[in-house]
C-alpha cells in the first residue's frame, strides 16, 4: 500500500476547517543549485498528492539539524499531538559547507538526489501521522517507520525523475547503489 495514496485521513479531516497544502520556505544563503532542485520536487509533489493540512517544510542552510532526541539528523519532521495543528518538517541541505564537500565527492546529481530523499523520507512521515498509521511509542514500531519511510521516499524520488525525463540521473543512481550497496 502506498501511503502517500491511502486516504484513511478523510475519516478524521474531511469535516475540519483546516488549512490544506505543501508549502516551502528556504533560508536565504541556499543556493538556486540547491534551492531549484527542492522547490520542483515539491511542485511535483503538490501535483500527485493530496495535503489535507498544511505541512510547511523549512529548508535550512545548515549541515544538520537537531531532532527531538538531540541527535543531529539531514531532517525531521515534527508531527503534532494535536491532529489539528499543523505539521512541518526541517531540511538540512548543507549550504554552509557540507554540500561542497558531498559534490566534490559524489557529483552534484547524487548530492541533490540524497536531499530529495531526505524530502521524500520526511514527507512519507508525515504520511504515516496523517493516515495515524504505526503510532505507537516502540522501538519496533519506529524501526518499521523509518524503514517504510526510506524504501518509499527513494521510490517516490524515483518515480519524480522518471516523471521529469531524467532517466539518465535515476540510471547513474541505481548504477552507485549497486556498487556502493548504500541505502538512504
Amino acid at each position: 500500500m502506498d501511503i502517500w495514496k491511502s486516504e484513511n485521513w478523510k475519516v478524521f479531516y474531511s469535516d475540519k476547517k483546516v488549512r490544506t497544502g505543501l508549502h516551502t520556505r528556504f533560508d536565504t544563503q541556499i543556493p538556486p543549485e540547491i534551492k531549484w532542485p527542492c522547490y520542483m520536487f515539491c511542485e511535483w509533489a503538490r501535483d500527485y498528492y493530496e495535503f489535507p493540512i498544511r505541512v510547511t517544510i523549512y529548508f535550512k542552510a545548515s549541515d544538520t539539524v537537531r531532532a527531538m532526541s538531540g541527535e543531529q539528523v539531514s531532517g525531521k519532521c515534527s508531527k503534532p499531538y494535536n491532529r489539528l495543528e499543523e505539521p512541518h518538517i526541517t531540511i538540512a541541505t548543507g549550504a554552509v559547507g557540507d554540500f561542497r564537500k558531498q559534490c566534490q565527492k559524489y557529483g552534484l546529481e547524487d548530492t541533490i538526489f540524497a536531499i530529495l530523499c531526505t524530502i521524500a523520507h520526511e514527507l512519507t512521515h508525515y504520511y504515516q501521522w496523517l493516515n495515524n498509521t504505526r503510532q505507537g511509542d516502540t522501538e519496533i514500531e519506529h524501526r518499521k517507520n523509518e524503514r517504510e519511510a526510506r524504501k518509499l521516499g527513494e521510490k517516490k524520488v524515483y518515480q519524480y525523475l522518471i516523471d521529469l525525463g531524467m532517466s539518465q540521473l535515476t540510471e547513474t543512481y541505481y548504477e552507485w547503489k549497486e556498487q556502493d550497496g548504500t541505502n538512504f
